[in-house]
């Protein structure tokens, strides 16, 4: 997969990596990792981390929010059907 170029300071080869790192990863776990990528190299815009990671850039924006940006205990309280 051909990506465009951008003004990031990242490798493809460590565009590689970091996407291997996220395939290891499911879930909440992978959401808020692609946002703190997305912070870190692309200046919190989904839209950028979408051309240069290639990940989904609804699973970013969902990572990015600030409900889901908590441990993961907090995220289960947030799921449907959960009455506390």
């Amino acid at each position: 997969m051909k990506l465009k170029q951008t003004n990031n300071p990242l490798t493809p080869s460590m565009v590689d990596d970091l996407r291997l790192a996220a395939s290891k990863m499911t879930g909440a776990e992978r959401r808020s990792f692609q946002a703190e990528m997305c912070l870190k190299y692309c200046g919190g815009s989904a839209r950028q981390t979408e051309i240069v990671f290639g990940w989904g850039r609804k699973n970013v924006q969902l990572g990015l929010h600030p409900r889901f940006r908590t441990s993961k205990s907090s995220i289960k309280y947030y799921k449907p059907g959960v009455n506390n």
